[in-house]
């Protein structure tokens, strides 16, 4: 609830309901989880991003197989994170082509970015250091060309 209220102070509520990207795919992250999980935040990202409308709480799903079928056929591949439920590394295998940029992030339950890493097209493995992030469930997503391509959850247990 925390960050989505204040990322609404520091932009809609100041004039600015242009949001920035890490505003929009952190309320993002948010706005896809249950109110139960997310708490009332969940409300506020969901109104933010226009993600849902009155009662249709698949719209992000749609949108991201949307924003997937507009990206280049074949031109990225993404395995989903494992080991699930992981300890201190989590691994994604991949394939992206060289014009491609990808990013992956990594959000807590309460939507705050964790980790943020740069996805090289040079390499076919990324291995994420979760040693020092809280047992719990945590949502990730990958952007390629800005668009959200896996957006996937992950549980993590020491």
């Amino acid at each position: 609830m925390k960050v989505a209220n204040a990322i609404y102070l520091d932009s809609w509520a100041q004039g600015r309901f242009k949001l920035s990207d890490d505003e929009y795919y952190t309320l993002l992250s948010i706005a896809s989880q249950p109110p139960l999980v997310g708490g009332p935040g969940v409300y506020t990202a969901r109104a933010m991003t226009e993600e849902y409308a009155s009662n249709n709480p698949v719209m992000v799903r749609r949108n991201l197989q949307e924003n997937a079928a507009l990206a280049p056929k074949d031109s990225f591949s993404f395995s989903k994170a494992y080991p699930n439920p992981a300890s201190n590394l989590l691994s994604i295998d991949y394939t992206i082509g060289d014009g491609d940029n990808a990013v992956f992030s990594l959000y807590n339950i309460s939507g705050q970015l964790v980790k943020r890493e740069v996805i090289n097209p040079t390499e076919v493995k990324l291995t994420i250091n979760t040693g020092n992030l809280n047992d719990g469930v945590y949502f990730y997503h990958i952007l390629v060309n800005g668009k959200i391509i896996v957006n996937e959850k992950v549980i993590l247990i020491k």
